[in-house]
């Protein structure tokens, strides 16, 4: 006569095959997202630094700055061309499951203004990076960009459930943290200044040392660095 039930030893034995196969598989999956999160953000940050090679703003800027009629175009285009360099910048957590970043050029939306526009936010107006992959724009939130339109893995804290900070890397003025990556025209790191910083030395943000960019997992604690080196912006995994 066959058996139609499990005996109470089986399930025993069933229940603790399942719990220890629940040990490897969870914590596997978390480091499955953890490298992937990494896997992207430098991926991204080797975009940007492209992207700021392949486009000099200074001789851009230089050869057309003469041909604007307003006076204040004039002098934004010729004196403010490094804040258009091209940068990667980590959106802190305002909320719960908000890490994310973007990849940009930030370019000035008055004017009229010589520099009080450019915001050192992704915003209508300004040059968004787009992803190889999938054509879709690199961005975190912009006004009137379509959500098929933007690439929702930058959201990596609701994506992946990881976190990002940054490290060696502070504004000029007021030595606060920056949140920005920016690359010139030769590919090396500055670390951004601030918006109200009227300094028109492009260099003196220049990083001195190695960028370390982590990523923690949320439930493990568990991390990886990216470390962007300075001078060589060389972008490598290294933690």
């Amino acid at each position: 006569m066959l058996r139609k039930a499990f005996t109470t030893f089986e399930l025993i034995v069933i229940i603790t095959v399942i719990g220890i196969l629940s040990v490897f598989i969870i914590p596997r999956q978390q480091n499955t997202n953890l490298q992937e999160a990494t896997d992207q953000i430098v991926k991204h940050i080797r975009l940007a630094q492209s992207l700021a090679l392949a486009q000099d703003f200074y001789l851009s800027e230089a050869a057309q700055s003469n041909d604007y009629v307003n006076v204040n175009q004039q002098i934004k285009s010729s004196t403010y061309w490094f804040k258009r360099w091209w940068r990667i910048q980590f959106h802190q957590a305002s909320v719960p499951s908000d890490d994310a970043y973007s990849v940009y050029s930030d370019e000035p939306s008055n004017a009229d203004l010589p520099d009080s526009t450019y915001t050192g936010q992704p915003e209508v107006g300004d040059l968004i990076a787009t992803d190889a992959h999938s054509g879709q724009f690199i961005v975190k939130s912009i006004a009137g960009l379509t959500p098929e339109s933007r690439l929702t893995d930058v959201d990596v804290e609701s994506k992946y459930n990881v976190t990002i900070s940054m490290a060696n890397c502070s504004h000029v003025t007021g030595n606060t943290p920056a949140r920005h990556i920016v690359f010139d025209y030769l590919g090396r790191p500055h670390c951004s200044k601030g918006n109200n910083d009227a300094s028109l030395n492009p260099f003196d943000h220049l990083a001195n040392a190695q960028i370390r960019v982590t990523l923690m997992e949320k439930n493990t604690l568990e991390t990886r660095d990216i470390c962007v080196e300075a001078e060589s912006g060389y972008i490598h995994i290294c933690g």
